[in-house]
């Protein structure tokens, strides 16, 4: 829960209040236009080894805004930056929404609850939105997801699993960087998943397909 807290700027004061209300609320508001599908996108992540992209986070809401999805990007007050141009990259093909740093954690769990299925990095949010039941791909990087995923069966787990340094368990790449194998900087784990495959993975979510 302090993650969860944290993640809002918000700091524990008492016994947090029941969800379910302010849960139906933000139900309601993700879900205003009934049966259209909602897809949650969550661009951010404490630790920089375990985000995918920017550049393929607003590919992502260009073909899911394009399909004629809602999309609602989320994420937390130091993320605004993140999300406002992954907002604004799927604005440009149909109606995609910038969340971020705009919700309490009330808030936050009522927009998750209302997806039909989230793509988010490994975060807090990816495991409160598995345990309120809404779909999710998760990207998976350097952690061992045999202790970190998220729980559920109407879960993906999309990855380079099959890379030796996997998983390394790092917040910051060791193969990155001047004198390293990755000279350009960019975290290959996260780097090699494509668009394609994710996209790929939140139809077979939609659809209702089992692994």
């Amino acid at each position: 829960m302090s993650e969860f807290l944290a993640l809002v700027g918000a700091e524990p004061e008492g016994d947090p209040p029941a969800p379910e209300l302010r849960m139906t609320s933000g139900r309601e508001r993700s879900r205003a236009d009934g049966a259209r599908v909602v897809v949650g996108l969550f661009p951010g992540a404490n630790a920089e080894s375990r985000r995918w992209p920017a550049g393929r986070f607003s590919a992502l809401a260009q073909r899911m805004a394009s399909a004629g999805h809602r999309v609602l990007v989320l994420g937390g007050p130091g993320e605004a930056g993140l999300t406002e141009v992954v907002a604004r990259a799927g604005a440009a093909f149909g109606e995609c929404e910038d969340h971020g740093g705009r919700t309490d954690l009330m808030g936050l769990s009522g927009l998750l609850a209302g997806c039909d299925v989230l793509v988010t990095n490994d975060t807090g949010p990816m495991h409160l939105a598995a345990a309120l039941g809404t779909p999710v791909v998760a990207l998976e990087g350097p952690a061992d997801v045999r202790q970190t995923r998220p729980l559920g069966t109407r879960v993906r787990l999309v990855g380079r699993f099959d890379l030796p340094c996997v998983p390394c368990v790092r917040n910051r790449c060791p193969r990155t960087g001047p004198g390293t194998e990755l000279t350009d900087a960019r975290n290959e784990c996260m780097w090699l998943i494509s668009v394609d495959e994710v996209e790929r993975a939140v139809q077979e979510l939609l659809d209702g397909r089992t692994p």
